[in-house]
């Protein structure tokens, strides 16, 4: 039985965040300053493009357009911060799929 660590398993998953919305936070670049992007809750999708360290950027999509067919979706490229200080994920994925 092998380990999967979240460095290995997220970045090949569409993702959502596992927090409050008002903790959802989009940047420019890793540390970098705020980039407004609105989401609402349960109607968007980050698709992982590439990861440095605690960082992630991603394709930022709402409303989303996993499982469902493309629409006027408004979209972004953003890095967000996947992994949280205490090291536990700030995002997740629908373990399911559709």
């Amino acid at each position: 039985m092998g380990v999967t660590l979240w460095d290995e398993l997220l970045p090949g998953q569409p993702l959502f965040f596992a927090l409050p919305p008002d903790s959802f936070r989009f940047h420019v670049a890793p540390d970098g300053a705020d980039e407004r992007f609105a989401i609402e809750r349960e109607q968007y999708i980050l698709w992982p493009l590439e990861q440095s360290g605690d960082w992630m950027r991603v394709r930022a999509v709402s409303p989303s357009d996993y499982c469902a067919a493309p629409g006027a979706a408004r979209q972004d490229t953003l890095w967000i911060r996947w992994r949280a200080e205490t090291g536990r994920p700030r995002v997740w994925f629908y373990t399911r799929g559709c």
